[in-house]
Parts: C-alpha cells; structure tokens; sequence
C-alpha cells in the first residue's frame, strides 16, 4: 500500500479570545480513521477588576483588584494613575510599576473633601491592558494650616495683621478664624475668634488696638469648619513701635571745682523712667547754664549756654567738665525708636552753681620808667583788666620784687608762689633785696596805670574804699599764695605800701588776682614775672628816707670839720713860731 500525504490548513481570521482551545482534526479511509489534537491560546494584554476602592481616612484612599484575564501571558506590573477632578486635573502617574504579586494599593497625600478617580491597567510581554477605573471623593477634614500670614502695619498701639485664605478647605467651609496674641514667655494669651461669613468684609484681617508701645508679641492663627480646627499658623514674632518715653526719674547734679586743675566738673546721675515705652536707646542730657560777670572791658554782661550729649542705655551717672561761675540746669529725656521723650523736670536737685576759679591766664603787664628826671626813682605799671569768667576778681595785688645787684629773673622761683613776701622797709634796707605788696586795687577801683614809688597807695578792703594817704597800712584776712582751696584760710597780716624806690636797682615784679573759691576759700593767680627796668640815678647822695644815711652823714660832716679846725690851729702855730724867732 503506498503512502499519500495530504496538506491541509485552517485559518482562523479576526482571533478572538474565543478562539482559545484544544483543535481536533480527524483523517479517515475505508480502511481506518486517526485524529490529531491542536492547543491554541490568544495571546493578549492581560486584564484587571478594581474590587474596590473606599477611604482609609481623609487623606488616604485603598485600592484593591484581581486580574480578571491573564492574556495567556504572566502579568509583569501594574500601572496605577489619578485625576483630581476638583481641580479638572489631567490624569497622573501614582506608580507605574506596581508589583505583579501586589493586589491593593495604598494612595497618600489626597486632598479632602476633593473628588478623585483612579484607574490601573496591567500589563504582560504583550502590552498593557485596558484601564479599569473608578472614582471617590474623600471625607472632608479640619481646615489645612495657613501658610502666609503677614503684617501689614504697625504703631506704637496697634498691629494689624493680614492672611491669605487656604486654596482648599478640605471639603468643609471655613467658619471661622481663631487669633493669639502674647508676650513671650506670657501663659495668659489674648485669644480672638473672628467669624468667616461671606459678609464679614475684614474675614482676612484683624486690628489689635491698645497694646503696650515697644512690646515684643508673638502671633498666631488657625481656621476652623464644622469639623474642627486646623493646625496653628507659624509663629510671628512682631512688636509694636515705641511711644514718646516718659522722663528720667530722680534727676540730680553737683557742681565740683578742682583747683589743683584750675577747672570745674559736674556729675549728674538719674534713674530710668517709668514708662520707657519701648527700647531705651540711650539719653539725651541737655545742659543749659548762665552766667554774669564783668568783661576785660569793664562792661557786664552775660552768657547764656546750651549744651546737648548723649549717653548709651546702661549709663545712669554722667561726669562732664562744665564752665566755672555759672548757674547749671540738666534735663534729660529717654531716647527710644521714636525718638527723644519727655524731658525731665526742674527742681532744685537738678539745678547746681559751679564754684569759681581762679582766671585761666593773666596777661603779661608792662613796667617802663618815668619821663620826668624828677621821677627817676618812680616805675610806671601799665594793668589790663581781666575777665572774670571764671570768677568775681577780689583783688589785684601788685606784688614788686627788687633785684640785687646782678641778680636776673633766672635767679627768682618759676614759681612765684615760692616767693617770700615781706614789706617794703625789709626789702629796702641798706644791701636788700625780696619781694613787697606795693598796691592792692580792687575790681570795682580798678585802674590802668600806677605809679610805683610815688608813696600813694590803693588797698583792697571788704567795700573796696581807696586810701590815698602816704604811709597807709592794710590789714586784712589773707590765704597761702598757693591756689587750693582751703575752708578755714590762715589769718596773716599784710603791709601795702608804695615807697620810693632804690636809685640805680634793677626792680620786676608781677600782678597776683585774688578769687573767692568754694567754702570760702581764697585762689590766687599770678601773672608773668614783669620785665626788669633800672631806676634812674639820684643826684643826693643822701637819701631823705634812709635815718642810718642821715646819721652816717653827719658824722662826716663833724668828722670833716674836726679836722679842718685841727689843720687851722696847726698852721698858727706854726706862723706864731716863725714871728717868735724872728724877734
């Protein structure tokens, strides 16, 4: 029996899942019949069922599926996408790998009260399946916390702040705001609701009046629905500005004179005020002072002072160098952000008289000789007034000084203090020499010229009458020529007197200004030694004011004529002697 092949086909068009299954195909003759068996699987993208999909909580939906239809291949992964309808958003990728063992999927982060649909397709080596969908809305929420709050404006009082309402309210209606304003560190808190009607025109902003100037505070807020309240915003640290201060407490000043310095100082010390009304920043202490006193002119006048310093914040004592005889008033304000406050008041605790002093410089006086040949044992004196500033001028003493033969200002103390003061009968003995008090003029009787060795004389006395008399004397209270101060000055007495000068001396000198200090004290100040002029020569070699010339002169006389009647007897003698012998 030979063998005959035979080829036959089938085809099957437009494959269908359907057309998944086992194919028998049978071949018979007269003889017998045989089949053969043929499996055909369709292959394509395998196919899901979302069994479910419910909210885990508001901001947490659940997926749950099972392959409805392989595809006849394994599933490789899942491709899960959302769409936030809410917010007509286009569809995004959740994951689009989920594992091919995984059957539920958990979706965070979900806004709500929003509505969300969520489609997952699986996918084989065939491609990927169709999309299975489905749609939630998510149970609303308390309000989200609000991000952006600000402050729009301040004073020293008030503080208004604004806020931008959340972009979602989590599927409930904002009703209301709920505001704490409260000082650091503060338990008690000012606690504000405002509501969030649509008729609440200011829902987005709140005024806090009557508030504390210069006060630190902390800010925060919250929004509340029918569902609770929301997170609290951020902390915002603001302040309100500071107000006018109120003045210094307690403010003082005492006037001070250092007389070893020659200048006066104040101090001033104060407490803080009150109610500083914000940051203190520091102080502003004004001083003002006047003062009146008699000019190099003679004329009186008066000044006026204005005198602004700051201080820092921690400072409560001020020292300051102020200007002598001068009556001194302080003020001071509290500086802050807003600027100078209230100044403090006048009371006598504030008010001080500086002491005087003695004159910063005296001048330098000019001594020349006299025209007249009849005055050569006369000295002119030219003075210049000086200021009294620093003090009322009690005395000028014009103290002169006769110099020894070869003697020169080199030889006389720098300091003239150091200068022994006699009187003028000591220093004008026979081979002396030293210092004397030759006139004392007071302010009110102040000259500009005197006449040295004229014997006329001014003194200085307790009303400042003149003495023109010859030989006058003054006694009067006096202190150490030393410039300090001292409460009970020594007692001294003093000889003013202009006498006749030396003929043929070297005479200088130098003007000392009397100044009552503090307590009573006496202060000196000495001018420049003045430049030495030589008196001129006397024609008497008798000197009508020296008794041991007159007495040496007189024993001359009878010395000489002694001797004069002794040669007178010698020479008759001798002529009667001679007419003897002749006889």
């Amino acid at each position: 029996v030979s063998e005959v092949q035979y080829r036959a086909q089938l085809t099957l068009e437009s494959l269908q899942r359907r057309d998944n299954g086992t194919y028998v195909c049978y071949a018979g003759n007269e003889y017998n019949m045989t089949m053969a068996l043929q499996d055909v699987l369709v292959l394509e993208p395998p196919e899901v069922n979302l069994s479910s999909l419910k909210a885990e909580d508001a901001r947490t939906a659940k997926l749950s599926w099972r392959v409805r239809h392989s595809g006849n291949q394994p599933v490789s992964r899942y491709h899960l996408q959302v769409r936030n309808y809410s917010t007509e958003a286009d569809w995004l990728d959740v994951h689009n790998a989920v594992p091919p063992n995984m059957t539920s999927y958990l979706v965070h982060y979900l806004a709500p009260g929003a509505t969300y649909g969520f489609r997952l397709a699986a996918v084989n080596s065939v491609g990927n399946g169709p999309w299975e969908q489905r749609n939630i809305t998510m149970p609303p929420d308390v309000p989200p916390k609000i991000s952006q709050v600000h402050l729009l404006a301040t004073t020293n009082e008030t503080l208004v702040f604004a806020w931008r309402r959340p972009s979602h309210d989590n599927g409930a209606n904002i009703s209301q705001y709920h505001l704490e304003l409260f000082r650091p560190g503060q338990t008690h808190r000012n606690q504000t609701t405002l509501s969030a009607e649509p008729q609440n025109r200011l829902k987005h902003m709140y005024v806090y009046v009557g508030l504390t100037p210069g006060e630190q505070y902390i800010f925060q807020m919250r929004a509340c629905n029918i569902i609770g309240c929301g997170n609290w915003s951020e902390q915002l640290d603001v302040s309100t500005a500071d107000g006018m201060a109120g003045a210094p407490q307690n403010v003082t000043m005492h006037c001070f004179a250092n007389t070893e310095m020659n200048m006066t100082y104040g101090i001033i010390t104060w407490h803080p005020p009150e109610d500083a009304r914000g940051t203190i920043l520091g102080y502003k202490v004004l001083l003002e002072g006047h003062a009146f006193f008699r000019r190099e002119t003679g004329v009186f006048d008066t000044e006026r002072l204005k005198e602004p310093h700051e201080v820092n914040s921690t400072t409560l004592k001020y020292t300051i160098t102020i200007k002598p005889n001068t009556n001194y008033t302080v003020r001071i304000c509290t500086v802050n952000k807003a600027g100078c406050g209230n100044l403090s008041g006048v009371t006598a605790r504030s008010t001080c008289t500086s002491p005087a002093i003695g004159p910063s410089q005296l001048p330098k006086f000019n001594l020349q000789k006299m025209e007249r040949e009849k005055r050569h044992r006369q000295l002119k004196l030219h003075l210049k007034r000086v200021s009294e500033r620093n003090g009322n001028i009690l005395c000028y003493r014009v103290i002169v000084v006769k110099l020894a033969r070869g003697e020169t200002l080199e030889s006389l103390p720098k300091d003239q203090r150091q200068l022994n003061i006699t009187s003028y009968h000591e220093v004008h003995r026979v081979s002396s020499n030293g210092a004397y008090i030759a006139e004392a003029i007071s302010s009110e009787d102040f000259v500009e010229e005197v006449i040295l060795g004229d014997e006329r004389n001014h003194v200085c006395s307790a009303d400042s009458v003149r003495s023109t008399t010859e030989d006058s004397r003054m006694h009067r209270r006096a202190t150490d020529l030393n410039v300090t101060e001292s409460p009970t000055p020594a007692v001294e007495v003093e000889y003013v007197r202009d006498g006749t000068l030396a003929a043929n001396t070297n005479y200088t000198g130098f003007v000392q200004v009397h100044v009552r200090g503090s307590n009573g004290s006496l202060l000196s100040q000495q001018s420049p030694y003045f430049a030495p002029v030589e008196t001129g020569t006397d024609r008497n070699t008798i000197t009508a004011e020296s008794p041991a010339a007159i007495v040496f002169g007189v024993i001359c006389g009878l010395v000489l004529v002694a001797l004069m009647m002794v040669i007178i007897v010698c020479i008759m003698k001798k002529k009667n002697g001679q007419l003897y012998e002749d006889q």
